[in-house]
């Protein structure tokens, strides 16, 4: 699910990433209809999702994907968990310029 969400933020491309610099905030995960919604439950297991863009120098942004989840005590072991995953974009128009 992460990967998931982590491409579907990438699809932006860098232009529209960049727009989103400093950002921090929730990011909606897809529920099985294609809605967009905060939490997901699925299997009695709830996923929540937070997105991070960070603009680390010229033409280079650093974008995170924080997938959380909750699972009740009915069910196995009970606690919550999270999965970061993180993704380097670069300015497809500076490599083409130092040519």
């Amino acid at each position: 699910m992460a990967a998931r969400l982590l491409d579907r933020v990438l699809s932006a491309g860098y232009r529209g990433l960049s727009t989103q610099a400093g950002r921090t905030g929730p990011l909606e995960v897809t529920a099985p209809d294609g809605s967009g919604v905060e939490s997901l439950d699925s299997d009695g297991v709830r996923y929540q999702a937070a997105l991070r863009v960070d603009a680390l120098k010229v033409g280079l942004l650093r974008v995170l994907v924080q997938l959380t989840w909750i699972r009740p005590g009915t069910i196995g072991a009970a606690g919550a968990g999270q999965l970061t995953v993180m993704r380097y974009v670069s300015d497809p128009t500076l490599a083409l310029a130092a040519r």
